[in-house]
């Protein structure tokens, strides 16, 4: 039961991002940085770690390299995030 709520909230995570990742990968981009936040998460469902997630990514991007990076968000602001590379 917890693990079905797990896989839950990782597609519900992953189709918080799906858009973004679909539109950099039509601009020509070979990878996508995805900063996990408690706000992409459903409440009613099981809390995933960032570890958690960066595992969960690694299997529903098998054919990508998934890793954290320290990444520039906006102008010389960089923060902590899991790339999504298909290069």
């Amino acid at each position: 039961m917890v693990e079905q709520g797990r896989h839950e909230q990782i597609d519900h995570v992953i189709q918080t991002f799906m858009k973004q990742l679909i539109w950099a990968a039509g601009q020509g981009y070979t990878q996508y940085v995805y900063h996990p936040s408690s706000l992409h998460q459903k409440a009613t469902m099981p809390y995933l770690t960032s570890q958690q997630m960066l595992i969960a990514l690694r299997l529903r991007f098998p054919e990508c390299k998934v890793y954290w990076a320290e990444c520039e968000e906006r102008c010389d602001i960089y923060k902590r995030g899991i790339v999504i590379d298909w290069a």
